[in-house]
């Protein structure tokens, strides 16, 4: 079985921190949008659940280039070729390790 269960005492900071992303995203805070899916996407890695950490890192990196962040960019991107390396996806991680490399030229 490939899910994943979210332990209860995980509920409240993973419920926190959506709807503090969906408040800022309606305030046009994208600072706090980032921050608020960078933590969900530590809290996942944490866990080892790789796959949905992926899901907020990809967030965190769309939100950095929509708003030109590059350390934001380099961040997002870094993390998510440690992630796919994890998950033994070895031509994703370059790709993305290939970016935060490229962001910092």
């Amino acid at each position: 079985d490939d899910r994943f269960e979210l332990p209860p005492e995980q509920l409240d900071f993973v419920k926190a921190s959506l709807t503090q992303a969906e408040a800022s995203r309606r305030q046009s805070e994208t600072q706090e949008v980032y921050d608020s899916y960078r933590h969900l996407a530590e809290l996942f890695s944490s866990m080892s659940d790789f796959k949905t950490s992926i899901y907020f890192r990809e967030k965190c990196l769309e939100i950095a280039k929509l708003v030109d962040d590059r350390d934001g960019e380099l961040l997002a991107s870094r993390e998510l070729g440690i992630a796919h390396e994890k998950l033994d996806n070895v031509p994703e991680a370059i790709r993305f390790y290939e970016m935060a490399a490229e962001l910092t030229r």
